[in-house]
């Protein structure tokens, strides 16, 4: 019989965390991906990415941004505000969940049925909304693009 050491033991370990690690980064990415396409549509406007990460408890954290302008049909001639979404996306047994921050609310999101969605969109719908309702914005004559990082200086 063929033993092997403690150490072996715990590479094996090692590597076999680190594979699963890597799926999960894999399949968080492809479902963030898809989720900003439909966030897109939704909002009938391209939507960024700026930045990604991963904390030691495998969740993604991304931060989707729309740009939104006085006239739309004028962008370049208008200042604009780049709204900034922070999201954190775990990955469960048959759906994904999806927190938005800073306000800790939570949504189950069944990969592949796109009208699961549509609540967390309406969700940031109503946010940047609320978030323009009662606040002044800055304004000035240069075209340069604020950012607005929603709920976290709003």
């Amino acid at each position: 019989m063929n033993m092997i050491s403690k150490y072996e033991e715990l590479c094996q370990v090692y590597a076999q965390a680190r594979q699963a690690s890597v799926e999960s980064i894999e399949v968080c990415q492809g479902f963030a991906e898809t989720f900003i396409a439909q966030m897109g549509l939704y909002f009938q406007c391209p939507i960024e990415i700026p930045s990604y990460s991963f904390d030691e408890q495998g969740s993604m954290h991304f931060y989707p941004a729309l740009t939104l302008y006085a006239d739309p049909l004028n962008p370049d001639e208008q200042q604009s505000e780049l709204v900034v979404v922070s999201i954190a996306l775990e990955k469960y047994e048959d759906c994904f969940g999806v927190t938005l921050f800073p306000w800790e609310d939570s949504f189950q999101i069944i990969e592949n049925e796109v009208e699961t969605f549509t609540p967390v969109y309406d969700y940031i719908f109503e946010k940047v909304k609320e978030s323009y309702a009662n606040s002044m914005i800055a304004v000035n004559n240069n075209t340069n693009k604020s950012i607005r990082n929603l709920g976290w200086d709003s």
